[in-house]
């Protein structure tokens, strides 16, 4: 059996006193879709960050395909994040943008990278339009065009659905779908019960920093067949 893309031990965050995460233990292994659940403050955002490894937690560690972190920017390569707010320059263009972050990334011929991510998500026509000028929605999407851009075995998505109309919406969620069916893995946080239905494998529900074993989920069908 393959080791768990990405997986916490004992995790716990602390911001003060304030225990924002406590004795998180979870995993995801290739190929698995794992959902977030939980209300606002639960936890969940700050449990992307440290999987993502733009937070380090108080306690516990994180253990990214069996081995724990040693060499977090050679890690980072492998993963796709987005929070609640896009990672654009707002003075440069979507293309300008994409470029920049395929060339971070490291990534052979960024150019012809770009084109076919500009043209799979359907970005063509405002290749050349400054990110600032552009409504929330659209933004989004050039931000998720970015997230996928270098392929990560890991993608790590909080709200990534926020400001799609549900054409953007139904074709992020067939992207991830596919994604996934490629042995990629998926953590997403979401409030949209809608999209945990249609995409999730495993759920995973954060209250007050811990997972809560919820046995009676009437709002969530199928039922939770996994907590972590």
């Amino acid at each position: 059996m393959s080791p768990a893309q990405i997986e916490t031990h004992q995790l716990s965050k602390y911001f003060g006193h304030f225990p924002a995460l406590t004795n998180i233990e979870i995993q995801c292994l290739p190929g698995e879709r794992v959902i977030l659940l939980g209300p606002n403050g639960a936890g969940k955002t700050t449990l992307l960050k440290i999987l993502a490894l733009l937070m380090r937690p108080s306690h516990g560690s994180v253990s990214f395909e069996g081995e724990k972190v040693k060499n977090p920017l050679s890690i980072k390569k492998k993963i796709g994040y987005t929070g609640h707010i896009p990672h654009l320059y707002q003075d440069l263009t979507v293309e300008e943008n994409l470029i920049f972050f395929a060339k971070l990334f490291e990534l052979p011929k960024p150019v012809q990278i770009v084109s076919k991510t500009l043209d799979e998500f359907s970005l063509q026509d405002y290749q050349k339009k400054c990110v600032r000028i552009l409504s929330k929605g659209m933004q989004q999407r050039v931000n998720l065009a970015r997230v996928f851009l270098h392929q990560p075995v890991l993608l790590l998505l909080d709200e990534p659905f926020s400001n799609l109309d549900s054409e953007a919406s139904h074709s992020l969620l067939e992207k991830l779908k596919n994604h996934s069916n490629q042995g990629r893995s998926l953590i997403l946080a979401t409030h949209q019960t809608d999209i945990s239905e249609s995409l999730g494998s495993h759920w995973v529900r954060l209250e007050q920093g811990r997972i809560k074993e919820d046995t009676d989920n009437s709002s969530l069908t199928p039922k939770y067949d996994r907590i972590l």
